[in-house]
């Protein structure tokens, strides 16, 4: 690790631990921050200056108007003003560009998982209390407001939905879950969950692709944010196997056993195992 790398591990750190204590106003610090770890040639700094100059803009039109209005001036300066659009929905794209938010501050083109990130961030400079919640393709948001939430899809500008979209979707979600779901229950997602699926995205497309170092990279933020996660650890553990970094493999097996017990782990997890158990006897006797 390089001297760079080890002060971006640091920052990072740092604000990962702050999620634990307090959601921030804005995670897209962060996001950027997981960006130049994860692609080290890229200068966030541009990005988040063309961001604060759009908050910068936003604010001088908005001041002492009305929640509703400054809602409207949002949404017109993004999707008609900046022409924003999705380029499709979070759950259908494998594309890894689709989810770096510096493209998409630049094409102004975006899944609707990134599109939500940069409306939510903008509504909070504005003081608009909206929210990403737990919806599978990330496009509705929820504005917590006095009497009743309402529901904006920004798949169509961030315009507020009918009641039969939000009773699709309320359908959509029981099924999943044991106990009905109302309205005022329909969770906002926290900062850290956030960022935990922004990640697992992320994963899911390195994968994919066999970008080992990329998922290795991202698997380590994930474990940052739940050293406990079993899966995570497994994934992590199975990878730096194949990347030859069998002291840290073992370390990871062992930390599941520990956590697990090693008679439930996975088959695979047993193997990688025993493999590194009699490589790391090899290589004992070999010194020895």
């Amino acid at each position: 690790m390089d001297v760079k790398e080890k002060i971006l591990w640091n920052k990072l750190n740092i604000d990962l631990e702050l999620l634990t204590v307090a959601d921030p106003n804005s995670i897209i610090p962060l996001i950027l921050d997981i960006h130049q770890l994860l692609f080290e040639n890229d200068d966030i700094n541009n990005t988040l200056r063309k961001i604060n100059f759009m908050s910068y803009e936003l604010q001088n039109r908005c001041e002492h108007l009305t929640e509703q209005d400054r809602h409207t001036i949002l949404s017109d300066y993004l999707f008609n003003e900046k022409n924003f659009t999705i380029s499709a929905l979070s759950s259908k794209t494998i594309d890894e560009n689709d989810w770096l938010l510096p493209q998409a501050i630049e094409q102004k083109q975006t899944n609707s998982f990134v599109m939500a990130l940069i409306y939510v961030h903008f509504a909070q400079q504005l003081q608009i209390p909206i929210y990403l919640i737990h919806t599978k393709d990330n496009n509705i948001l929820k504005w917590v407001r006095q009497k009743t939430p309402t529901f904006l899809d920004l798949s169509l500008n961030a315009t507020e939905i009918g009641e039969k979209k939000i009773c699709e979707l309320l359908l959509t979600k029981n099924e999943n879950e044991d106990t009905p779901t109302d309205l005022d229950n329909f969770d906002i997602l926290p900062a850290k969950a956030v960022v935990n699926k922004y990640l697992r995205y992320l994963l899911k497309i390195f994968n994919a692709k066999k970008m080992q170092h990329h998922s290795l990279t991202t698997l380590d933020i994930l474990m940052k944010l739940d050293p406990s996660h079993l899966d995570h650890l497994k994934q992590r553990a199975l990878l730096l196997k194949q990347l030859k970094q069998y002291k840290d493999a073992l370390r990871d097996i062992k930390r599941y056993y520990s956590l697990n017990g090693e008679q439930t782990a996975p088959v695979e997890l047993k193997v990688a195992y025993y493999e590194l158990q009699n490589l790391t006897t090899v290589v004992s006797n070999l010194i020895h």
